[in-house]
């Protein structure tokens, strides 16, 4: 008998949790510990040291802080969409499931597009651009089936 698991992985840029079930029977049951990212943390704590200094060009003496190029909360969440991705390719490896439905925003369904490995998409037969990470387990189906 082929294999008809379906997960639900629910997610933001900072946190997912995996289910396994059909939303329309109404039951899903987590299938592995929630994944939890460092995006929610602030700005300045993400950063592993003080930004640099620079010496201002117009003035001899004058030192200013450099901002860094990129926004640490963007990098963690782009980070955690990686890991995400990694954890869904090694669970396809292993035959754990067989279709994905992803909920997630729209900007972290965008990243997932992005690395998730080809294998993986092909399991996808089902995309919900909302923000559900905040949603109660038994209160998940409700929200996903048309």
């Amino acid at each position: 008998m082929p294999n008809r698991t379906m997960w639900v992985v629910v997610a933001d840029g900072a946190r997912a949790r995996i289910f396994q079930g059909d939303p329309r029977v109404g039951h899903l049951e987590l299938v592995m510990p929630e994944l939890t990212g460092r995006a929610r943390e602030k700005g300045s704590e993400l950063l592993a040291d003080r930004p640099g200094r620079s010496l201002d060009s117009s003035q001899v003496g004058n030192r200013h802080a450099m901002e860094p190029s990129t926004d640490p909360k963007e990098v963690e969440k782009e980070r955690f969409a990686r890991g995400l991705a990694s954890t869904l390719e090694k669970a396809a490896d292993e035959g754990r499931f067989a279709r994905l439905m992803l909920v997630a925003p729209p900007k972290m369904l965008g990243e997932l597009r992005e690395v998730l490995a080809e294998k993986v998409k092909e399991k996808i037969v089902k995309e919900v651009d909302k923000d559900l990470t905040w949603v109660a387990v038994h209160e998940l189906p409700a929200h996903l089936v048309d």
